[in-house]
């Protein structure tokens, strides 16, 4: 139904906006700004147009997804997990895999927050 397809996709955009998050910290050692990102996405982007200064700033807030061409190019870049970012449901086979995955990305990003503080 319509309103299992939103929640799907909501769901795609909260596990993509954790390995994003993750990688960004992985690669940068910290979140970026959107300029630096933009500007460090483009020099590795040839699948696509250019991002923006706003494009970047709402992948970096969880607030949007990036089309397939520019999510290919950042899951090589900053080495993401695209089966956890795409997995439309949990079967028991791959939760396993899946919550270590998560786990260990949210404790980077906590780990992370803790020191900014």
């Amino acid at each position: 139904s319509f309103l299992e397809t939103i929640t799907i996709y909501q769901n795609v955009i909260e596990r993509f906006h954790i390995a994003f998050s993750a990688g960004l910290i992985n690669r940068f050692g910290e979140i970026p700004t959107a300029n630096k990102l933009s500007i460090e996405f483009n020099i590795r982007n040839m699948q696509s147009n250019p991002i923006s200064r706003e494009t970047a700033r709402k992948w970096i807030n969880g607030q949007s997804l990036p089309s397939s061409p520019r999510l290919k190019t950042l899951i090589s870049w900053l080495d993401l997990d695209a089966s956890f970012i795409y997995a439309t449901s949990i079967t028991e086979e791959n939760q396993q895999s899946l919550n270590s995955f998560s786990q260990r990305d949210a404790r980077k990003l906590e780990v992370y927050t803790l020191r900014k503080k």
